[in-house]
């Protein structure tokens, strides 16, 4: 019974190498029978096995499975108890505590799981992240580093690298770490992304093709949409942008910067005031307290010389934010 159990839970894989950071999360297998799946089984397992650090660990898969992080944790804790030995019992609570965003709490089990293997690639790369999220840029370093020891071909290790250089303000070491990550994975979609950023940054055209880059590989991505769609925009591509966008909606129609960015291109680059005024309505709809919607659509009905309208809006600008200078200005303008 116990062999059946142990395979039932996948946990006990110590380290998915090379996982990226959002690919991090210890999965639970297929379980052996129908029953093992049941909340009830385990427990009637664990009554008849009370000392089994198995059950409990594949209890605590169980209940993080059902988004019960906490339960899910008590009975890792008690597996721990059984046996403080076993890596895979460390890294599947560091991993729950992470994703729940107990950051000092994963710290701690993925230092006791650095007590047991120094070299261990998964929970290095872990406090790669949390010393990054602690600003700690040169103890992020030092773990990425130790990663690459054991695996110079992983991507993530350069990617994350390449965010710690993008805080300390390193654009040439930045970008050189995220081109040697997509290099380790052309499809690794975060770190073309981040070239992306940094060159529109730098106001360099070159950006466009990191996004498009991003776009191969998922033509829906989000964040690639939209951050192409301003790239477009900046430099005056404005059908170009505007495709984008329109893109970007019909994969998340309520994404209301794609509305107010489509305005703003009809508004301030088209000059096609009778559709600003439409991708506005969408803005505001969206978000009722948006006072820049309702100050871009006032400018709109301004000079589409529909001064009652313009009106309202820039007061209604001024009712959500009562120190918006360019809305009073407008108002004075106007009047």
């Amino acid at each position: 019974m116990k062999k059946l159990l142990f395979i039932a839970v996948v946990f006990l894989v110590t380290v998915a190498c090379e996982e990226t950071q959002k690919k991090d999360v210890v999965e639970v297998a297929e379980t052996p029978t129908e029953f093992s799946d049941s909340l009830g089984w385990i427990n009637t397992q664990i009554i008849g096995n009370p000392s089994d650090p198995d059950l409990y660990m594949l209890k605590a898969a169980f209940l993080l499975r059902q988004g019960d992080l906490t339960q899910a944790l008590e009975q890792a804790d008690k597996a721990i108890s059984l046996d403080s030995t076993q890596i895979s019992f460390l890294v599947f609570k560091g991993d729950a505590q992470y994703d729940g965003k107990d950051i000092i709490g994963a710290k701690e089990s993925y230092l006791k799981v650095l007590e047991l293997d120094e070299k261990n690639i998964h929970a290095n790369m872990k406090m790669g992240w949390v010393s990054l999220i602690a600003g700690l840029h040169e103890e992020s370093f030092v773990y990425c580093n130790t990663v690459l020891r054991e695996n110079q071909y992983l991507p993530e290790p350069y990617y994350l690298k390449g965010l710690c250089y993008k805080e300390l303000v390193n654009f040439k070491f930045a970008v050189s770490n995220f081109r040697t990550a997509t290099e380790q994975d052309n499809d690794y979609i975060e770190a073309w992304l981040q070239l992306g950023y940094m060159y529109d940054a730098a106001d360099d055209t070159l950006a466009g093709a990191f996004f498009e880059n991003a776009l191969r590989i998922d033509s829906n991505n989000k964040d690639a949409l939209y951050a192409f769609g301003m790239h477009l925009q900046n430099w005056g591509l404005t059908e170009e942008a505007i495709t984008q966008y329109q893109h970007l909606i019909r994969v998340d129609d309520d994404y209301h910067d794609a509305f107010f960015n489509i305005g703003y291109v009809y508004l301030e680059q088209v000059q096609n005031y009778d559709s600003a005024i439409k991708y506005y309505n969408k803005v505001v709809a969206l978000n009722p307290f948006n006072y820049k919607g309702y100050y871009n659509r006032g400018l709109a009905f301004e000079r589409n010389n529909n001064m009652v309208m313009a009106r309202t809006d820039f007061e209604k600008a001024l009712e959500l934010k009562a120190d918006y200078t360019p809305a009073a200005e407008a108002m004075n303008r106007i009047n």
